[in-house]
């Protein structure tokens, strides 16, 4: 999603940002868990104010700073 794309192609397109700041809600986080170049979890930004994320594991909340 993050390669280059002509106006006209259809498909998905992303902005990547360098701080969690600059992420709006529904924005999507991917980590690297272990520095190797994949990505081991995804969350979605629910909540900026209080940065809140969904993500799938166990229903608990977890408040992340920058």
């Amino acid at each position: 999603m993050t390669s280059f794309k002509s106006f006209d192609t259809p498909g998905p397109r992303v902005i990547v940002v360098d701080s969690i700041n600059s992420l709006d809600n529904g924005g999507i986080m991917q980590i690297d868990f272990y520095s190797d170049g994949k990505f081991d979890h995804t969350v979605i930004l629910v909540d900026k104010a209080t940065l809140k994320f969904a993500q799938h594991t166990s229903n608990i909340y977890r408040y992340y700073q920058d």
